[in-house]
């Protein structure tokens, strides 16, 4: 088989059978910046544009880090809390969802 590793803006028009979308946590997707830029939507186009490439299976993974214990990291190294209060997984209808913990 192959794999392929690709961002989400790669991925538009693109599809596979069996896709990850990984590191699914607020701080990270959507970005803590985005609450400072306003483009907490285009974060949720990108995730939608992420979800939607699986053509069989979709996994989405976050961490088990509670959102008070979460800090992200910009590109410089800094340490940030994050604000954001938007978590796209749970935005996810429950039906379609079934959750796994991995210790």
């Amino acid at each position: 088989g192959k794999v392929t590793l690709t961002t989400v803006h790669q991925a538009k028009g693109l599809e596979w059978k069996v896709v990850f979308v990984i590191g699914v946590n607020p701080g990270d997707f959507p970005h803590f910046l985005a609450l400072k830029d306003n483009s907490l939507d285009e974060e949720e186009r990108l995730f939608y544009v992420a979800i939607t490439r699986a053509k069989d299976i979709l996994y989405v993974t976050h961490s088990v880090l509670s959102r008070n214990d979460y800090t992200s990291y910009s590109t410089y190294g800094k340490k940030s809390n994050s604000t954001v209060d938007r978590d796209f997984i749970q935005d996810i209808p429950p039906y379609l969802v079934e959750f796994w913990r991995v210790r």
